[in-house]
């Protein structure tokens, strides 16, 4: 559940994912009739299917890059996944963003495969 005053924040790993993200969270959230969360435009972030990304990117530092602003109330970590199996990194994942101990809720969705047609297709377009 979100805060009132706070906002959901959205990670993703392409351009594509940014606009079929957005699409998403806005259905679901009308189809479930909650009109008063807002969620910010979707924010590329590099290795997503990493907990730690080297350089730059991984899991961790965009939760510790959310964890930084002020007004967040929940973040939404989704992606492709083509080459591991869901079932298996997801989980690992989840335990190990529960272990940063975050002030808001944090899921880790994996999709596979190419999940933008996923999103884009709604039965009353």
């Amino acid at each position: 559940m979100i805060v009132a005053g706070k906002k959901g924040y959205l990670l993703v790993e392409g351009h594509g994912e940014v606009e079929a993200a957005q699409n998403l969270i806005t259905r679901l959230s009308h189809d479930i009739g909650i009109y008063n969360i807002p969620w910010s435009k979707p924010l590329r972030w590099t290795n997503l299917h990493q907990w730690q990304g080297g350089k730059s990117g991984g899991v961790m530092a965009g939760a510790e890059f959310i964890r930084t602003k002020p007004d967040a109330g929940a973040l939404l970590i989704l992606r492709d996944e083509d080459d591991q199996c869901p079932r298996d990194l997801a989980p690992q994942i989840a335990r190990q963003l529960r272990t940063l101990n975050l002030p808001f809720p944090r899921p880790y969705v994996l999709l596979h495969p190419e999940y933008e047609l996923l999103f884009r297709f709604h039965p009353s377009s």
